[in-house]
């Protein structure tokens, strides 16, 4: 009786576990993407204003990089949110 119970209540469970990870575009969501780059230097800040801004807009920090040209160091920020539905 024990085992006839035990695969009644996993004949009953296994669908909605295996079945709630294969629907399709359950999961999907469309994305934006923006590129920031900043020019840090101690006279006009570090890009910290600009960075808490785009966090309160809803973007979600990606990516960031940094590359020297000439005689200054670029920040570079990739960001991106979902688009509303």
């Amino acid at each position: 009786m024990k085992g006839y119970v035990r695969g009644l209540l996993l004949a009953g469970v296994l669908p909605f576990v295996f079945g709630g990870c294969a629907t399709t575009g359950f999961h999907e969501a469309a994305w934006e993407y923006k590129v920031v780059e900043i020019v840090p230097s101690p006279s006009i800040g570090y890009g910290d204003k600009q960075l808490n801004e785009m966090a309160r807009q809803g973007w979600i920090l990606v990516s960031e990089s940094s590359y020297f040209t000439g005689n200054e160091t670029r920040e570079v920020f990739v960001f991106k949110r979902a688009l509303p539905r």
